[in-house]
């Protein structure tokens, strides 16, 4: 197929890279010894290393850079340098001039490594650089072949033997020269044209997935009389499902020809490799018409040699794990041993394939991080439990339901999961997310699943610029055959709901009256039946307007030990002479099961709450100890649990390269956060953003912290980086720390823990932390304050353990940026989404980055060229840097503000209603016009007195909005005071108030 072929040319015209921040020099040291050509590899063997000699024209020597390529084996190398003794082993004798670790993080592709010495050398004296492992497991260092002489004045050395004419990549710098040149941002053109989807087409059904398989299948048949029959095993199933479906005998004739000419070019081919998915289209079509009277003995025959041989031919490379691989070859090896059970091998391929089923059961996961590789797993996964009769047992299971859940929640409203990891662009996985949530929808009775299937097929239907839509697909169309046989349209599709109060435990008897005593406080304790408490009603009169007081405990085992902790809660209010609902607006987490006391006081004039004495179920009037029967009317509301989320996985860990003979991962038994979900609702429209809590799983790449995707108005704005850009750890919008010298290496980091998180009915706040993932013991954590359809700021901070010459900041990236742009901010837009080969309608949407100022920093941004030539990948690149000598007080903070907005807003426009009140490098409060609103945004994680500019607030996090003729909205965590403009709030103990959200 031409999208394959396609697929390989941009693997091969996406070479060499690009290097964030190589240096602390800015780059600006003079170059001196340099061999770039890099056609080869060379790997040390045992401990032995490899090395290079070389000879300096200049002195010092300030910088060295080679580098490195690591098949997924994080454990650091070793990087020396002497003065050349003559031989390798007499050089090793001396101490070493200079020595490093070698970061071997990051995935199977070459990548920088910078070294810095900073070393006083002899003018035309030759050096050595060796590089080892000290635990003995080899990696790659790129050089040149040696087809000539590239570099005279050095030698490569493997095993310590010369390799004459053969060199190392490196390049060696003296000291800085002049002042670093800045790059210079050339925006994207403006005049370029968008292409916006028209209006949506018809409702989708389950007809649409039978006539995607109906088109593959009239293109498929060129197989039954093609010249080039290479092809022709994965092309039979699209008319065996016709079959299926219509019973018609052409259809079967069609796939006995094409599975005959699939058996002459493996005849003609009897040793090219067969991979683990190979079996899976082919083995499917005759699985649908062996039984048709169509096919002759001879047919049968063919195809059986056919299938056998492929399955034999493909034993040796058969693999363990559960990844998408092993699933595959699992496929294959139950599908060789259900249609063929009496060929000699069957009980053993039987045998693997329960192994390896066994091996995701256990787990039920799998150790990847990829947006790709996550549905061709599925795809495996679903087929495996189908034609192994385990569909009943998989689909009534918790584990797996959350593991579909958790999948589901991947899914932008727009019906998109990311191309995080290794991908291949915008939306490419879609036909086996189709197949998953029908056949959930069908399992489970729940319309949310079919509704999203169905979302996400319309999204590509609609959306798809050029292609027939059965085109735009990489590899999975037989999935569309299974969501055919598997949807049920007697479970109407249900759009989620955004978050909204419900109302929670309650009383509403009111035949009574509730007073204090004269020496007692008027109390209740009742048991929630939900969480979080959002709202809370009492009613109440007095004939006296003085305030009374509220509090609000969880229950200890008795009075004294309650009111001993601070309340959880504390207000005023007041009341008239009759009967009126009071509501407070508490925001709290509360503990299943647990109960909890609040608490009506006010010196001097008694007051009424209105309740029964008759006993209520999980509640009790109190004076203190003493406990009355009956119970005050009262409601509680709780927020319903469709909005934001933190999705959870099961923890792996990267097995050494001598243990993985069952696998590359070792599952444990932690749940560990995956991905941070941020979700304004489920409308197309609705502002969207997901982030990437992992780091180094399968196919995954160093993105702790990186953004996945953000999509607002209908349309995609900014998106994970491309399958073929995961060479180093700057190719995600996403928070870096690089380290140039010092420090102590330990273990990378490779997820984030979440000390914070909580879902507001109209905003999201969430903070992940961890380790630098490249195991400098760098203490980072990523804070998220996210307005619903309005606004993100996103916070960084950076911790240094100790002394280390380093750079830290946030780094973005952008498919197009708006040609108007400021010192720091910049308009960001992806006018013609690519997915592969294939390109998408948008609608103009855009989102302001908005940098704020920080001391002692540099923003930078441009147009990265090494992008140029793969089209799925962000370009622009924009980055906030810190550059210095750390030490352990080393803190730094980093804010970036992110707006979504439409063509009808300027980002200039947006840039100007941006105004920062307060920054102390650790507090920050900013104010922001959007139209009619204006709204204050406030971090403040030391929680102390912010007092500037008509604020005043104590809140560790502060969101306000006040508008014309609008209620006001006000959303403070643990805060006593808030005062800005006629916004005046105050409690007499810290707490988590959200007012104003309906």
């Amino acid at each position: 197929m031409r999208y394959v072929l396609l697929l390989f040319l941009g693997l091969a015209a996406f070479a060499g890279g690009w290097t964030l921040w190589e240096s602390p020099y800015d780059n600006a040291e003079t170059p001196d010894q340099r061999q770039t050509v890099n056609d080869s590899g060379y790997a040390m063997q045992g401990v032995v290393g490899v090395g290079q000699t070389f000879m300096p024209r200049v002195t010092p020597l300030a910088r060295l850079d080679v580098q490195v390529k690591n098949r997924a084996d994080v454990r650091p190398g070793l990087f020396r340098l002497w003065k050349w003794a003559g031989s390798p082993a007499a050089t090793r004798k001396a101490q070493p001039l200079f020595e490093d670790v070698v970061d071997l993080t990051g995935r199977d592709t070459y990548q920088q490594r910078s070294f810095f010495p900073n070393l006083a050398v002899e003018v035309g004296a030759a050096y050595y650089m060796e590089f080892t492992r000290p635990t003995g497991n080899g990696y790659y260092l790129a050089g040149a072949k040696g087809d000539r002489e590239l570099y005279p004045d050095g030698t490569l050395y493997i095993n310590d033997y010369p390799r004459a004419g053969k060199d190392l990549w490196f390049r060696t710098f003296t000291t800085p020269k002049g002042a670093p040149r800045r790059p210079v941002l050339h925006a994207s053109d403006p005049a370029l044209p968008w292409t916006p989807p028209g209006q949506p087409g018809p409702t989708v059904t389950r007809a649409d997935y039978l006539e995607i398989i109906t088109q593959a299948a009239g293109y498929a048949r060129r197989y039954t009389t093609a010249t080039d029959k290479k092809y022709a095993y994965s092309s039979a199933t699209y008319d065996a499902v016709l079959y299926r479906v219509t019973k018609d005998e052409q259809y079967a004739k069609n796939v006995a020809l094409i599975l005959r000419n699939a058996a002459l070019w493996r005849a003609a081919n009897p040793t090219e490799h067969v991979g683990f998915g190979w079996m899976e289209y082919p083995a499917s079509a005759y699985l649908c018409v062996r039984e048709s009277p169509s096919l002759i003995a001879e047919d049968h025959a063919v195809i059986r040699n056919l299938l056998l041989d492929s399955a034999r031919l493909h034993w040796q490379h058969r693999e363990h794990g559960a990844m998408n691989r092993s699933l595959g070859s699992a496929v294959t090896y139950l599908l060789a041993s259900r249609l063929f059970p009496d060929a000699p091998e069957a009980k053993t391929w039987a045998a693997y394939a329960d192994e390896v089923w066994n091996e995701f059961w256990v787990a039920r996961d799998t150790d990847e991080d990829s947006g790709h590789y996550h549905y061709l797993g599925w795809r495996y996964i679903l087929e495996y439990a189908m034609l192994s009769g385990k569909d009943e047992q998989v689909w009534a299971d918790p584990g797996f339901k959350a593991l579909v859940e958790r999948h589901f929640l991947h899914f932008s409203p727009l019906g998109a999961d990311a191309g995080y990891g290794d991908a291949l662009g915008w939306a490419v996985e879609w036909p086996t997310a189709i197949w998953l949530f029908e056949k959930a929808g069908t399992k489970w009775r729940d319309g949310k699943y079919p509704w999203l299937a169905r979302r996400i097929f319309a999204y590509h239907r609609d959306h798809l610029r050029d292609e027939k839509l059965w085109m735009a697909i990489y590899q999975d169309t037989i999935s569309f055959a299974f969501a055919y046989f598997d949807a049920d349209e007697t479970v109407a599709p249900v759009q989620p709901a955004p978050p909204a109060p419900f109302l929670a435990a309650r009383q509403e008897r009111e035949d009574a009256a509730w007073s204090p005593t004269k020496t007692e406080p008027l109390g209740f304790s009742f048991t929630p039946t939900a969480s979080p408490l959002t709202r809370l009603e009492v009613k109440a009169r007095s004939a006296d307007p003085a305030p009374i007081a509220v509090k609000l405990w969880q229950w200890r085992k008795d009075y004294a030990a309650t009111i001993a902790e601070p309340p959880l809660y504390q207000d005023t209010f007041t009341c008239g002479a009759e009967y009126a609902v009071i509501s407070f607006t508490p925001f709290l987490h509360l503990e299943r099961g647990a109960t909890y006391y609040l608490e009506f006081q006010r010196a001097g004039t008694a007051f009424e709450l209105a309740g029964t004495k008759a006993a209520v179920k999980g509640a009790t009037i109190r004076y203190k100890d003493r406990a009355a029967p009956g119970g005050l009317w009262f409601r509680t509301y709780a927020l319903s649990p469709t909005g934001s989320v933190v999705t959870t996985r099961r923890e792996a860990t990267l097995l050494p390269t001598e243990q993985r003979q069952m696998g590359w991962f070792k599952f444990g038994a932690e749940m560990i956060p995956e991905k941070l979900i941020l979700r304004s609702g489920y409308n197309s429209n609705d502002f969207f953003a997901s982030f990437n809590l992992l780091s180094g799983y399968g196919h995954g790449h160093v993105e702790l912290g990186a953004l996945c995707q953000l999509t607002a108005g209908g349309a995609v704005v900014l998106h994970a980086n491309d399958y073929r850009d995961d060479a180093q750890a700057q190719d995600e919008s996403m928070p870096v720390v690089k380290r140039y010298s010092g420090g102590v290496l330990g273990e990378p980091c490779t997820h984030a823990t979440v000390s914070h998180f909580t879902d507001y009915q109209r905003a999201t706040v969430a903070h992940a932390d961890w380790r630098d993932a490249h195991g400098w013991g760098v203490n980072q954590q990523r804070r998220f304050l996210f307005v619903k359809n309005r606004f993100l700021l996103v916070r960084d901070r950076v911790a240094f353990p100790g002394p280390m010459l380093a750079a830290a900041g946030p780094v973005w990236h952008g498919y197009d940026v708006a040609r108007t742009t400021g010192a720091h901010w910049f308009d960001l837009y992806w006018r013609e989404p690519r997915g592969l080969a294939w390109k998408y309608k948008n609608p103009e949407q855009y989102a302001l980055l908005y940098l704020l100022p920080k001391p002692n920093t540099q923003i930078d941004a441009w147009k990265e060229p090494t992008y140029s030539a793969q089209y799925t990948s962000p370009p622009y690149v924009i980055a906030q840097k810190w550059s210095g000598s750390a030490t352990a007080d080393t803190v730094r903070w980093f804010d970036s503000l992110l707006i979504p907005h439409g063509k009808e807003r300027r980002g200039e426009e947006l840039a100007d209603a941006v105004t920062v009140l307060y920054d102390d490098g650790i507090a920050v409060a900013v104010q922001l016009r959007l139209g009619e609103e204006t709204w204050l945004v406030v971090d403040n994680p030391q929680g102390k007195r912010l007092t500037v500019k008509g604020l005043d607030t104590d809140a560790a996090y502060l969101l306000a909005r006040v508008q014309p003729g609008q209620p006001d909205y006000l959303l403070a965590h643990r805060a006593t005071t808030v005062k800005w403009g006629k916004l005046a709030k105050s409690w007499g103990t810290a707490v988590t108030v959200e007012m104003g959200a309906e």
